[in-house]
């Protein structure tokens, strides 16, 4: 199974976001998307109000004859550069 997440946004609008990805009954096995969707959630609600958050997260997993499991997750405050005074 390959899947992958990005959004941007407030942490609460994000998490939103990535519960909603993959929230579906699927075929094959969901644990690697649930254990990653947790870590990010968990993450991401630690981020102070009035910050900005960008999700970039992909994995893939095959349980077949020669199995492979990979995870990247990124997660980056969004810092937004105020206009200067003149």
């Amino acid at each position: 199974m390959s899947w992958s997440i990005y959004c941007n946004g407030s942490p609460k609008a994000v998490i939103s976001a990535i519960n909603k990805a993959y929230s579906y009954p699927e075929e094959g096995d969901q644990t690697q998307i649930d254990a990653a969707k947790e870590y990010m959630i968990d993450e991401i609600s630690l981020f102070p109000p009035g910050v900005m958050v960008s999700v970039k997260a992909s994995g893939h997993h095959n349980d077949g004859p020669s199995p492979s499991r990979q995870v990247k997750i990124d997660i980056e405050p969004i810092f937004i550069t105020p206009e200067p005074k003149e």
